[in-house]
């Protein structure tokens, strides 16, 4: 992978953000400066499942991103937080699948909102820095009048069983995708034309730069889908094994600023 990259779409939790648990400085003054120094003379863009959040916005600022691919591509705007590109799931979808997902007792999210729908808050155990920090509420609760971009479905107990989810879920529901997150334990579900590489695709599209001459850094399901738009793609090194095979390189591991040390080797073509 000898190039010189004219834009780095990069997935952040599992890859830029090295230091979930410390709260107030969550990412590595490692990345936070390699992303300052492409973003000099090329483009360091957040390419993520999460919203359009307070935090996310503030480190796109933090680190002088132009644009923001949210919601796994279904949500993008510029740095301002204008949006660009809106897809949402069909009304009646969000009902069919809110409907599906209870039925199977599973617990779900919804647009990233740090709510956690259950009907059964002691089987929320998903072990990820997010799902602890989350509030959970009965099914119930659940505002389906919003617009909705994104579930998150999680409670099944491994990877294999998540996987044959997301498969009942693309034969029942054709207008959606899904994607395995969370070590293949949690599910991303979006209106079919939302991914990762279809966000990607559409901001160079904006910078003119051809997607030969980008790279997506990532470490889940929902990022090997930018190879369908002929994306190169380099899988973080602490991503679950079945991931790996995806990527036209492994990277480094995400802790200690691997973000930082992956874009550096590729920087000088020591990969």
């Amino acid at each position: 992978m000898k190039k010189n990259y004219k834009a780095y779409f990069v997935d952040l939790d599992g890859t830029f953000i090295d230091q979930h648990e410390n709260e107030l400085s969550p990412i590595s003054e490692q990345n936070l400066e390699i992303a300052k120094e492409i973003n000099k003379n090329k483009h360091f863009i957040i390419s993520t499942g999460r919203s359009n959040s307070s935090f996310v916005m503030n480190l796109a600022k933090k680190i002088n991103s132009k644009y923001v691919i949210c919601q796994n591509g279904a949500v993008i705007v510029d740095v301002n937080n204008n949006v660009l590109r809106f897809n949402i799931i069909e009304k009646d979808l969000t009902y069919q699948l809110k409907d599906f997902l209870e039925r199977k007792n599973l617990n779900y999210t919804l647009n990233g909102d740090p709510v956690i729908y259950t009907n059964d808050e002691n089987s929320v155990k998903l072990d990820r820095p997010w799902a602890k920090k989350f509030t959970k509420a009965p099914y119930s609760k659940v505002n389906l009048e919003q617009t909705v971009n994104r579930f998150l479905a999680f409670g099944l107990p491994s990877e294999d069983a998540t996987r044959q989810l997301a498969k009942e879920i693309e034969t029942k529901f054709p207008e959606l995708r899904t994607h395995l997150v969370s070590m293949g334990l949690s599910l991303e579900i979006t209106n079919k034309l939302s991914s990762k590489g279809v966000g990607n695709k559409f901001i160079c599209d904006l910078l003119q730069i051809d997607v030969k001459d980008a790279v997506h850094l990532g470490d889940s399901g929902n990022d090997i889908c930018v190879k369908e738009e002929n994306f190169d793609l380099v899988i973080m090194n602490n991503a679950i094994d079945s991931i790996k095979p995806y990527g036209d390189l492994i990277g480094e591991d995400y802790r200690n600023g691997g973000v930082a040390k992956t874009i550096s080797k590729l920087e000088k073509n020591e990969y």
